[in-house]
């Protein structure tokens, strides 16, 4: 994935994994070896618009091999660190990241769909 530059963006896009426990104890040696070299990291990512957001979240776990059990980002805030919304890994978007308990879930113009 290219790196981008922390300047001139309107929101940016928290990306990240950690090891899926239930993939580190089970299956083969090598799969237990390709999960434990997984990144372990989250990164926040620019982005100009939540639709941008949406495509670089699926990207980073297309290209990283992720499942909902090992994928942590998400998180979108603003220029100031302020939450604006949250993207699950299923590419929803919500108020924040347990909006989807009480059915906040928004649109790409952060506009509430229900």
């Amino acid at each position: 994935m290219e790196k981008q530059l922390l300047s001139g963006n309107k929101y940016y896009i928290g990306l990240g994994s950690e090891p899926n426990i239930d993939f580190l104890f089970q299956g083969t040696e090598s799969s237990r070896l390709l999960e434990s070299l997984k990144k372990h990291d989250l990164i926040y990512f620019g982005v100009n618009s939540i639709q941008e957001a949406k495509e670089l979240q699926r990207k980073y776990i297309i290209e990283f091999d992720l499942g909902g059990g090992n994928y942590v980002g998400g998180n979108i805030i603003d220029t100031n660190g302020n939450p604006i919304a949250y993207i699950s890994y299923n590419g929803r978007i919500w108020e924040d990241r347990n909006g989807w308990k009480d059915g906040r879930e928004l649109d790409v113009n952060l506009n509430r769909i229900k």
